[in-house]
């Protein structure tokens, strides 16, 4: 199977075969493209270090129209960068062409499938092609060329890009909700305090009148590890039940996972240790939206509610 079979599975609406135009024409860019399809709509999903930017949507609208697929009337092109959830930048153009308007053959809308074996030996012709002979391109070095062929390419999972974006909420509102989560715990643990002196007081009523002294460092340590509890505790239950902090209420955010749906308790526990990474909170910062490492790394997101 050679670079003819590619092009011609391309005009037929193979979303596979799209993706390995792509890809090739994009590498010297960096940046990666992930291709589906819903009836007649392709989606193409962007990927590179820095946020691709919105520019190749016109010109990867005018290579496809070049192409003339069939059956291909209207295009989705999300921008995001590597190892980000959710795209940066979203845009839907029509690509309706003569031949695509009047078509009427019933299997229009089926592009044909590759099997594995077949995949195998598209890169392996690929490969061969490309090493006996490299095709001239007249267009700019910074210009996509859709009619090279990429030497590998894989089908790719493209669910991410049919779902809605949903973007983290703005860092002051994270920054608010931090600092009054810290306020609420610190009278939190005041009220806790008076509460156990208070009862220990009414079985021990000589505690109060016993002079006290300095804390030792045992003492010290093992108050510490108490407050780093009740602040474990605080934030576990209040975002497993509610999916929000007390703050979380005041600022009107919540937290959900990748699909905007109520995280698993799982994805709460893990989200609520990896707080207690030394720094962590620093990972908030440089972003208008941003995503903590405890974001990130459960697969959660904190939202407008």
């Amino acid at each position: 199977m050679n670079s003819a079979k590619v092009k011609k599975l391309a005009k037929q609406g193979n979303p596979q075969a799209i993706a390995i135009l792509l890809n090739h024409s994009l590498q010297r860019q960096g940046i990666q493209a992930k291709v589906g399809r819903e009836n007649n709509c392709l989606q193409i999903m962007l990927e590179s270090e820095q946020v691709p930017a919105s520019d190749f949507v016109r010109v990867i609208r005018q290579g496809l129209i070049k192409l003339e697929i069939e059956s291909i009337e209207q295009l989705k092109i999300y921008g995001k960068q590597i190892g980000e959830d959710i795209p940066d930048w979203s845009q839907e153009v029509e690509l309706a062409t003569p031949s695509s308007s009047t078509s009427t053959a019933t299997d229009a809308n089926i592009p044909p499938t590759l099997t594995q074996d077949e995949t195998q030996d598209l890169t392996a012709g690929l490969i061969s092609t490309q090493k006996i002979k490299k095709p001239k391109s007249s267009q700019p070095k910074d210009s996509p060329n859709l009619t090279e062929v990429k030497r590998e390419s894989t089908q790719e999972d493209f669910s991410s890009a049919t779902q809605p974006a949903i973007k983290p909420t703005t860092q002051s509102k994270r920054f608010l909700n931090h600092i009054l989560d810290i306020i609420i715990y610190l009278i939190f643990c005041m009220i806790l305090g008076i509460v156990v002196i208070f009862v220990w007081a009414i079985f021990d009523p000589t505690m109060l009148e016993t002079e006290q002294n300095a804390a030792t460092p045992q003492q010290e340590s093992i108050e510490q590890l108490i407050a780093y509890c009740i602040l474990f505790v605080y934030y576990l239950v209040s975002e497993a039940i509610w999916s929000k902090t007390p703050a979380k209420f005041i600022t009107k955010t919540k937290v959900v996972n990748n699909q905007g749906e109520k995280p698993s308790l799982h994805m709460i526990l893990r989200r609520t240790i990896i707080r207690f990474i030394p720094f962590e909170a620093f990972s908030l910062l440089g972003s208008k939206h941003p995503r903590g490492w405890h974001d990130k790394w459960s697969n959660t997101k904190v939202v407008d509610d």
